[in-house]
């Protein structure tokens, strides 16, 4: 896209500036009309050509503010136009806000319930480390029931995420998504080891 020529002017102002323009023409020539003497045939006909001259100045005055007035309600609309596009990106702006806060608490409280998972892995091993098997393999299991359940809610926080165009967060969630997935495939082999050990 070329740029605008600097000289090129706006509407606004290119019938603003023909309009003083105009109305100064018509200030002299008023003026001159008015002084000219009528003394004789020759300075009256002067006289009767200048006010016809004068009356015709009048008239292209009058189609020039016609034209500034135009002007005005079409820079008035414009700037009406981007006034109501500025109140509609305002509101986009604030419902892509509260978006956002809502699906940032959901990642925080994902974050939170992907920690307790820690939490039964590690009580998962001081009971195998106490050779209590059963007792290991249900909170192994109890582990990956939750893992199942957090992933899934990532799944849904990641297309949430999508549909209301915020990347960035679909990003992290099927991240966490994918490291949960993985966390539960070495729990899966935790729990196989384990469950030949009890046999």
């Amino acid at each position: 896209m070329g740029q605008k020529n600097p000289e090129a002017r706006a509407p606004l102002t290119e019938a603003a500036a023909a309009l003083e323009a105009e109305l100064k023409r018509f200030e002299e020539m008023a003026s001159a009309a008015r002084k000219m003497p009528l003394d004789t045939e020759k300075n009256l006909g002067r006289a009767a050509r200048a006010l016809q001259e004068t009356a015709d100045a009048q008239e292209r005055t009058a189609e020039l503010v016609r034209a500034l007035v135009s002007a005005i309600n079409h820079a008035r609309d414009q700037q009406q136009a981007q006034a109501e596009a500025l109140l509609a990106r305002a509101e986009e702006l604030k419902a892509q806000t509260e978006n956002l806060e809502d699906l940032l608490g959901r990642f925080k409280t994902l974050g939170a319930d992907a920690r307790e998972i820690q939490g039964l892995v590690q009580l998962a091993s001081e009971k195998g480390a106490a050779r209590d098997l059963p007792g290991a393999l249900e909170v192994l299991e109890r582990a990956r029931e939750k893992i199942d359940a957090i992933a899934a809610s990532a799944n849904d926080l990641a297309s949430d995420a999508k549909t209301k165009g915020i990347h960035d967060v679909e990003r992290e969630a099927d991240s966490l998504r994918q490291q949960l997935l993985a966390a539960r495939n070495k729990l899966g082999l935790l729990q196989q080891g384990l469950s030949q050990k009890k046999s």
